[in-house]
């Protein structure tokens, strides 16, 4: 026989029909672990954006130095006459010296090429030249096989590895292991380059 209902038994509910909800403590937990977490993932998703910037700047000066030694191989072994500053010209007009960003389009690089992707300042060197490279001067219409390197004591043959062609005009990669200054990445007549 079938037990009788009171009415106390109508005013409990089942355990599993009880609202539930987070307590001000639960809710307050969570948002400190949330907290937490996002302050320690921060400033590594900030070193991985930046090196990835670096790596593309990296990829970026090598393309413009397989362009150079296209020209040069062009040019009867010579890399191209390149003004630094159109601003400030360094080559008399019969030099057809051209800026670096117009020097190397024929062969294939492009503006995107020519931004350093961590340049991202509105005054700075690609705003005024159309590049965030500066060409060294002292590889200007050199021998591609047989750069000469100038000093006080004279004029010296030099290795290729030693002799840089272009370089980030100005520093603006971070690193963390030099105490937080900016650094500036180097190519070399040899195609290498290097964070310095």
């Amino acid at each position: 026989m079938p037990r009788p209902v009171h009415a106390r038994d109508c005013m409990k509910r089942p355990f599993h029909q009880r609202p539930h909800g987070f307590t001000l403590i639960e809710l307050l937990l969570v948002i400190t672990i949330i907290a937490l977490l996002a302050g320690m993932i921060f400033p590594v998703t900030t070193q991985v954006v930046e090196r990835a910037r670096t790596t593309r700047c990296m990829g970026n000066l090598r393309q413009i130095g397989m362009a150079a030694h296209s020209a040069a191989d062009d040019n009867d072994g010579r890399f191209p006459v390149i003004e630094i500053d159109s601003s400030k010209p360094m080559f008399e007009p019969e030099d057809n010296a051209l800026p670096l960003n117009e020097v190397f389009k024929k062969y294939g690089v492009t503006e995107g090429v020519h931004q350093c992707p961590s340049d991202l300042k509105a005054a700075n060197w690609f705003a005024k030249t159309g590049s965030s490279y500066m060409w060294q001067p002292y590889s200007e219409d050199e021998p591609k096989t047989a750069i000469s390197i100038y000093t006080r004591r004279g004029q010296f043959p030099g290795r290729q590895s030693r002799v840089r062609l272009a370089t980030d005009y100005e520093p603006v990669h971070s690193a963390e292991t030099i105490g937080g200054r900016k650094r500036s990445q180097t190519l070399y007549a040899d195609g290498h380059v290097v964070l310095r």
